[in-house]
C-alpha cells in the first residue's frame, strides 16, 4: 500500500496515506480491522490518524504522491522483523496462542493478504501469493531470547482489496466458507 517511514514528534512511524496504490478504501479497512483486532485481543501496533496538509505530501512509489487528508500511522517497533515464514521461529513466541486467533480473525474479516484462502480440503482458492512479512515478530515486551507476534496490515480485510460498496454484502461473500490466513 505504499507504506512510508516518517519521523513524528513521538518517533519513527510507518504511514499509509491517500494516494496509495490500493486506494482510499484500503485505509478505511486498515482502521476498522485494526480496531477489531484490538477488540478481540490480538496484539497490534500503536496507531494514530494523522492529518496531512498540502505541505506534508511526498512522493510514493511509481510516481504516485501522498495526498492531503487522513493517514494511518503506526509506531515503529525496534527491534522487530517480519516473520520469515519458517515455522521454527514460532517456537520462540511468548504469545503462540495468538496464531490460531489471527487465522480466525483473518477468516472473519476475509483478509487474503497474509495467506490465500483455502477450502476445507486445504486447497488454495486464490491467485494471491503467501505474504508472511505482514506478521511482525518483536522482542519488545517479551522475555530474553523470546519474541511476540504482532498482527498488522489489514488493508485488504473486509473487501479483499475491492472498493467498499454494497456488493460486498452479496450472499457469496457473506457465506464464504474459505479459511483465510492459514
Amino acid at each position: 500500500m505504499d507504506t512510508a517511514m516518517i519521523l513524528t514528534d513521538a518517533g519513527k512511524a510507518h504511514v499509509k496515506v491517500l494516494g496509495n496504490k490500493e486506494g482510499p478504501h484500503a485505509l478505511s479497512c486498515e482502521l476498522v480491522c485494526t480496531q477489531l483486532a484490538e477488540w478481540i485481543g490480538l496484539p497490534t501496533l500503536d496507531w494514530s490518524i494523522l492529518e496531512l496538509g498540502e505541505s506534508d505530501t511526498f512522493e510514493l512509489n511509481a510516481g504516485r504522491f501522498a495526498e492531503p487528508g487522513p493517514a494511518f500511522a503506526t509506531r515503529t517497533i525496534e527491534p522487530a522483523r517480519p516473520w520469515s515464514g519458517d515455522s521454527k521461529e514460532l517456537s520462540k513466541l511468548t504469545n503462540v496462542e495468538m496464531i490460531p486467533l489471527l487465522v480466525v480473525f483473518d477468516t472473519l474479516i476475509r483478509n487474503d493478504d497474509r495467506y490465500p484462502p483455502v477450502d476445507d480440503a486445504g486447497v488454495v482458492q486464490s491467485k494471491r501469493k503467501r505474504k508472511v512479512d505482514n506478521v511482525l515478530l518483536t522482542a519488545e515486551g517479551a522475555q530474553p531470547k523470546e519474541l511476540r507476534l504482532i498482527a498488522m496490515d489489514f488493508g485488504r480485510g473486509l473487501s479483499t482489496g475491492k472498493d467498499l460498496s454494497p456488493a460486498l454484502s452479496r450472499a457469496a461473500a457473506v457465506k464464504d466458507e474459505l479459511i483465510y490466513g492459514l
